[in-house]
This record gives C-alpha cells, structure tokens and sequence, in this order.
C-alpha cells in the first residue's frame, strides 16, 4: 500500500467507528488518515466532520478553515463549516457559508437542507419551510433523499415528520441513514423511543 491507500484505509475505518458512536476513536484514525496525506481536500474535510460528530464544533470550524485555505472554492467545506456554525449558534455565518455552498454547488440538494436546517434554527422558520417545499417540488422530478428532509423537520421542531421521513429513508435504503448516532441535528429525537428503534 501507498500512503494514499493508507490514509484512505484509516478514512473508512475512522468512518464506520462514527457510525458506531466511536468519536474519540474515529477522529484519532483521521488525524491518521490527514496527517499521511496532507494535501487531500477530503480528508481535510473529513476530519472537521469527525469533530463536528463528536460535538467538538470549535475544532470543526479550524480544521474547515484549513480546508478552504487549500481550495476556496471547495463547497463541501463552506457546507461543513455552516453545519458547524450553525450548532453553535452562529446563525448570521452558517448562513453565509451554507449559502456559499449552495451556489458553488450549482443547487446540489444537501447544501440547501442545510440551508433550511440553519434557517430553522435561527428562528427563521417561514424561510426554512419554502426551502424545504422547494426540495419537495424537486423530489416530484428528480431522488431527494428522504434522510435530508428528516433532518430539516428535526430543525423545524416537527418531531413527528422527521420519523415519518426517517421512516422513508430507511425503506429507500438511504447511504445516509447510518448517519444516526452521529449527527447533531438529531439529538433533539434521541429521547423519543421511536429513535431507539431505528438506531
């Protein structure tokens, strides 16, 4: 093995130890996987995700700076960075940034439920919900995953819908679904059984 087969080898592992509630483990084999190959944007990236899973919103925000210090255009780390912002409260730069990624990313879908999460969250609900309907006009033409659009009714405080969209996720075998015991934006749902039973 290379060093970038190396690096990539910890990235994955340090992935399936966060989709097992594992953060401590996993962003200790993603400095691994970052510190082998320096100069790869996404596990640049990844290893502010792997802070921003285990709550470490601060060291989140760093590391995404790093991130875009390599490639200013790069969308996944403004989405990233506004994830981040937006869990700490820092509404007016999550927005910027989540809106930086929406537009850099020509409309992908995940940056504008990010978008509406931020706008939810902030108290902007009316902003949030016409984004979202926009995202459910989308899916009438086109996949929007179902796990995207729990998340925004989880921001939303529309408990019941979040579970009725999870629901639809896991039936469609969503690749994000095993994102559960990681993201933040679900804890307000980990007190409720039904979360329980989809984990």
């Amino acid at each position: 093995l290379g060093p970038s087969d190396a690096a990539s080898a910890h990235g994955l592992y340090a992935y399936c130890l966060w989709t097992k509630g594992q953060f401590t483990e996993g962003i200790s084999e993603m400095k691994l996987a970052h510190e082998l190959d320096p100069l790869s944007l996404v596990l640049s990236e990844d290893l502010g995700v792997a802070y921003y899973h285990a709550r470490k919103f601060d060291q989140a925000i760093e590391q995404q700076h790093k991130t875009l210090e390599l490639d200013p255009n790069y969308f996944f780390g403004y989405l990233r960075r506004g994830q981040a912002y937006s869990q700490k409260g820092m509404f007016k730069e999550a927005i910027d940034d989540l809106t930086k990624a929406q537009n850099l990313s020509g409309n992908f879908p995940a940056p504008i439920a990010e978008l509406s999460c931020a706008y939810a969250l902030a108290g902007q609900k009316s902003k949030a919900r016409r984004m979202l309907n926009e995202l459910n006009v989308r899916a009438q033409r086109e996949y929007i995953d179902p796990y995207l659009t729990a998340l925004v009714h989880t921001s939303l405080g529309d408990h019941d819908a979040a579970f009725e969209w999870l629901g639809k996720a896991y039936e469609s075998r969503s690749p994000w679904i095993g994102w559960l015991k990681a993201e933040p934006k679900f804890d307000p749902l980990r007190s409720d059984p039904r979360f329980g039973t989809f984990l």
